[in-house]
């Protein structure tokens, strides 16, 4: 069994509140992943502003947490199954998500907070799940930090609080039968949750 992730931390943004602490949870849990968890290294892809270049999804890049930039690697690097049964994939972000016309988003660091734009700037969960889908990877786990708690501008977004979202999506189903469950907790049962090594990969009996 393989244990794939990739972490996104965004604390500045161009047209958003900036964050204090988004950085510093993507990191943590990619180190916790690769020093407590046992995930190698190079199977943990990781954006923030001072990541490393992205280079096994064709020509080297910045991994930097642009729009531009992740949907890039979401196209290049899940064109093609690479993982096998019984896998799994884990997806953590922090940062800013939005609500537009009854879907998800969310917003990276050139992200518009204008809602006229956010299908051309930010990224829907049902995206990043069917691009995550094409990995081949039996599980995959998303954990999204979203702070929606306004913008440079004034108006608001939709949640005015923190709140982690763990989903849990079994890939082996087709896309309108996906098994699912998502738990809503606060920030401080998440920083516990994770830094005193309870996380699990979730098994199931066929």
């Amino acid at each position: 069994m393989a244990n794939w992730a990739i972490c996104i931390g965004i604390n500045q943004y161009d047209d958003l509140q900036p964050l204090k602490f988004a950085v510093r949870d993507a990191e943590r849990m990619k180190n916790w992943l690769i020093d407590k968890a046992g995930f190698p290294g190079s199977q943990v892809y990781y954006f923030a502003d001072n990541a490393p270049p992205i280079s096994d999804a064709g020509d080297p890049f910045e991994a930097k947490p642009t729009f531009a930039t992740v949907i890039r690697f979401l196209d290049r690097r899940f064109k093609k199954s690479f993982l096998k049964p019984g896998d799994n994939l884990w997806f953590f972000f922090s940062g800013h998500g939005s609500r537009y016309q009854d879907r998800d988003y969310l917003m990276f660091a050139d992200s518009s907070a204008d809602s006229l734009l956010i299908e051309k700037t930010a990224i829907s969960t049902n995206f990043i799940v069917e691009r995550l889908r094409r990995s081949g990877a039996d599980n995959v786990m998303l954990f999204i930090d979203a702070c929606r708690e306004g913008n440079k501008s004034g108006r608001g977004l939709e949640l005015k609080k923190v709140s982690l979202l763990l989903l849990v999506v079994r890939m082996s189903f087709p896309m309108r039968l996906m098994s699912w469950s998502m738990v809503l907790l606060p920030m401080l049962c998440w920083s516990l949750w994770i830094f005193k090594g309870k996380i699990i990969v979730p098994r199931w009996k066929d």
